[in-house]
């Protein structure tokens, strides 16, 4: 018999907050692609080892954690005109 109590999903995607953002920690420490990418595998790994009925929860705090991150960050690309790109890949 399993004695176990599940966890609300409330603290569920708490955990996947906390798991989202201990990858942006990580990569703000990363000093290789290579380096970056073995946080971001650790952090996915690390929210498939997660079982249990709120399995979606955890998921949702991981996104929430890294969208404001991630809009900020597409919001600040440079914006290139089709000629700029055109000469990007011509170089």
């Amino acid at each position: 018999m399993n004695n176990v109590t599940p966890l609300h999903p409330d603290r569920m995607e708490a955990i996947g907050a906390a798991i989202g953002h201990d990858l942006l920690d990580n990569l703000l420490t990363a000093t290789t692609q290579a380096q970056a990418l073995g946080y971001l595998v650790d952090s996915l790994q690390a929210l498939f080892e997660i079982s249990g009925h709120h399995q979606e929860a955890v998921i949702g705090g991981y996104a929430v954690a890294l969208v404001n991150v991630l809009e900020l960050g597409i919001e600040h690309l440079p914006r290139l005109t089709p000629e700029e790109l055109q000469e990007l890949h011509s170089q």
